[in-house]
C-alpha cells in the first residue's frame, strides 16, 4: 500500500486567490506531499486551518498571510507567503517574516520541504 493510500503524506494547504498556485505546488511536491486548494475568499481562515490539521500552509495574499500568522505562530505550523506582486516568497520563522527567495515553483518546493522535513525552524 502506498503512502498516499494510507494518508501518511504531509498535507500542504494552499489558500490562494489563484488556483494555479496549488497546481504548481502539487506538481512540485508530487510523491512527497498531498496538496489541497482552498479559495482565499473564504471567511474564518484561522478556523479552517485549526480544523484541517495541515502540516504546512501556502498563502498568496496579505490578508490570508496576516490571518494565518496567528495560527502558525501559536501552533508552529510552517507558513509560506507567495508575494505575487513582488515575485518573492516569505517564510514565517520564529514569528518574523523572512525572505525565502524568488516565487518560482522550485523555490516554493524547497522552502516547503525544509519546513516539512525539519531542516528549518518555522513559526
Amino acid at each position: 500500500m502506498t503512502a498516499a493510500l494510507t494518508g501518511s503524506w504531509p498535507l500542504v494547504a494552499v489558500v490562494s486567490r489563484v488556483p494555479l498556485l496549488s497546481v504548481a505546488v502539487a506538481a512540485q511536491l508530487d510523491g512527497v506531499a498531498r496538496v489541497e486548494w482552498f479559495p482565499a475568499e473564504r471567511s474564518d481562515l484561522a478556523g479552517l486551518l485549526g480544523s484541517l490539521g495541515a502540516d504546512a500552509v501556502v498563502v498568496d495574499s496579505d490578508a490570508a498571510a496576516a490571518e494565518a500568522t496567528v495560527v502558525a505562530a501559536a501552533s508552529g505550523l510552517p507558513l509560506v507567503h507567495v508575494c505575487l506582486r513582488d515575485d518573492r516568497v516569505r517564510v514565517l520563522r520564529n514569528g518574523q517574516w523572512v525572505d525565502g527567495g524568488d516565487d518560482s515553483a522550485g523555490t516554493i518546493r524547497n522552502v516547503l520541504l525544509r519546513a516539512l522535513f525539519g531542516k528549518e525552524v518555522v513559526a
